[in-house]
């Protein structure tokens, strides 16, 4: 919402992803940095952050959707 008192991402959840991406974490631990990735920006799908688990435990599981492989798309 427009309104929102808190930003979605943190901003300093954000920056150590960020963080993370420019030290090579994500291409070196692409599982790893994709779990990670998961628990800081789901909160952006979603309205009301206590339904965040209703998305479920997220795509780390699956290779074509770490964010390393992603990327390549964009």
């Amino acid at each position: 919402m427009a309104n929102d008192r808190d930003q979605v991402p943190d901003p300093k959840a954000w920056k150590e992803l960020q963080q993370l991406r420019k030290n090579g974490y994500a291409e070196a631990h692409p599982k790893e940095f994709c779990a990670k990735d998961w628990g800081r920006m789901r909160f952006m799908l979603i309205g009301e952050p206590v339904n965040v688990n209703k998305l479920g435990k997220g795509l780390w599981n699956m290779p074509n959707e770490w964010p390393v492989n992603v990327d390549k798309h964009f």
